[in-house]
């Protein structure tokens, strides 16, 4: 029906909105890092690779990792810098605790 196909178009149009929202923050933490020299001291930092493996930049930069929380409330968000593999696997909803839980079982199991 016509009634379902508007009602549908805005809530598509107001997800969009939100994606582009989100997408501009992220390229403005990215963009910033780069700028100020925060990428380069973080890779320092970190010996030269990214922060959980040894992995080095190639051809390509190591990614900006930052807490999409942080972004939200305007603080400093960025945490280091992490290869495609390590960023990749590193979801928005992982915390601290949940990785220490998910090492103490895999040790527990034979990992």
């Amino acid at each position: 029906s016509d009634l379902f196909r508007c009602v549908y178009h805005e809530a598509m149009e107001g997800m969009v909105r939100k994606r582009r929202k989100k997408s501009a923050e992220h390229a403005k933490v990215r963009r910033d890092a780069h700028k100020t020299g925060l990428y380069d001291k973080l890779l320092e930092q970190q010996g030269g690779h990214c922060a959980l493996c040894p992995s080095k930049p190639g051809t390509r930069r190591l990614h900006i990792d930052h807490s999409h929380k942080r972004v939200h409330e305007g603080e400093g968000s960025v945490r280091g810098v992490l290869c495609f593999r390590c960023n990749s696997q590193l979801r928005h909803w992982v915390t601290s605790d949940w990785c220490f839980k998910a090492g103490e079982y895999l040790r527990k199991n034979g990992e």
